[in-house]
């Protein structure tokens, strides 16, 4: 019995002990407590750059896009937002039409086509960024950039756009030539200069035509000249145009000769856009011994065929003015986008013919022509 009551009384005294709080001598012999260990999840973690690191900086929408190497961070204030790993290093940023766009090797790239990687708004100022791994998305292919010019000369316009085209203000030079083989040799040629006001207002200065034939039927020569100065009103679709001029004229009635120079007068008028679907008339009266003769008259069509082509079919002549011609050919714009600056140039076949009322002499045939117009 008493040796049970000491092995309970031992077990007390025990317990007791390991409740108790450390004594002071005990301590200081453990030395002083270690620090609290700081628990951090540990992630993968990316430095966010500094602006003087990135090739462009764009501010939009209240962020900042910064293009730092391959990455285009976006940051809200202090705050990474977003981070595009575009895979490739662009070289600018600037904003078109609300949207964020990218330049790599001088083609526009749309920043919003491409997904940005999960990221955690966290201040720059703690200079780390937390990005969970996400599958790195494909380049896709550049999207064109917006079109800047007439709608007409748009790849994606409508035919439409393309029948009556904006008007374009400003000068117009022209030249033309044209030789002409068969019966004889000849060349032909004509010439203009034109100014179109912003208002519907033009003013024309027209040589058509300016030929000499070198050789003939009968073997001699012989030349021909027609031109004019014209005022005209000149709207997007429509066109009426007066002036006067002059005409190396040939004339062998009952009644009267002529072989000379004599004054004219012009009148023209333009059905349809000047650079769509159009058609032109003018004709021009002849004054000579106190009568009016019809001295030539001149025919232009045009058909839009597509972005920057056109079909053209043309042609002028009279008897009075000693000569006729017509040609088909192709209109085409090979530089510009039809205001200043632009170059169109039209290579055409055709006939044509110079002859003499007085001494019958004729130089006809096969003829060729190149007409360049200059829109400075």
């Amino acid at each position: 019995m008493r040796l049970r009551l000491l092995v309970a009384l031992s077990c007390v005294s025990a317990t007791a002990s390991a409740q108790l709080p450390p004594s002071d001598e005990s301590a200081d012999a453990l030395g002083p407590p270690a620090p609290p260990q700081e628990v951090r999840e540990e992630a993968e973690a990316e430095v966010a750059p500094a602006p003087s690191d990135c090739a462009a900086v764009l501010a939009f929408a209240g962020q900042s896009y910064q293009a730092c190497g391959t990455n285009v961070v976006v940051l809200q204030g202090e705050r990474v937002v977003r981070v595009y790993d575009l895979d490739v290093t662009p070289s600018d940023l600037f904003e078109r039409n609300g949207r964020v766009w990218f330049e790599l090797d001088g083609q526009a790239h749309a920043l919003d086509g491409y997904e940005p990687r999960a990221t955690v708004a966290t201040p720059v100022s703690d200079a780390t960024v937390s990005i969970a791994p996400v599958p790195e998305p494909a380049l896709a292919p550049p999207e064109p950039p917006p079109f800047d010019g007439p709608s007409d000369l748009d790849p994606n316009s409508s035919y439409g756009a393309r029948i009556s085209p904006e008007r374009m203000p400003g000068f117009q030079v022209g030249l033309s030539v044209m030789p002409v083989l068969g019966d004889g040799f000849a060349l032909m040629g004509d010439a203009f200069v034109a100014y179109r006001a912003r208002r519907p207002f033009s003013v024309r200065l027209v040589i058509d035509r300016l030929g000499y034939a070198f050789s003939t039927n009968d073997g001699d020569s012989f030349g021909v000249a027609d031109g004019a100065l014209l005022l005209g009103y000149d709207h997007r679709i429509f066109e009426m145009s007066v002036g006067v001029g002059t005409t190396r004229a040939r004339i062998d009635d009952f009644d009267r000769r002529l072989d000379g120079m004599a004054p004219t007068i012009m009148m023209g008028m333009r059905f349809g856009a000047l650079d769509g679907l159009h058609v032109s008339v003018s004709t021009s009266l002849l004054f000579a011994s106190g009568e009016t003769t019809l001295s030539t008259i001149a025919v232009r069509m045009q058909w839009p065929l597509s972005v920057g082509r056109w079909l053209v079919i043309r042609g002028s002549g009279g008897g009075p003015a000693s000569y006729g011609w017509g040609e088909i050919g192709i209109r085409i714009l090979t530089r510009g986008q039809r205001g200043r600056g632009s170059l169109f140039v039209t290579p055409a076949i055709g006939g044509a013919g110079l002859f003499d009322n007085l001494s019958f002499q004729r130089a006809s045939g096969f003829a060729m022509s190149l007409s360049v117009e200059y829109r400075p």
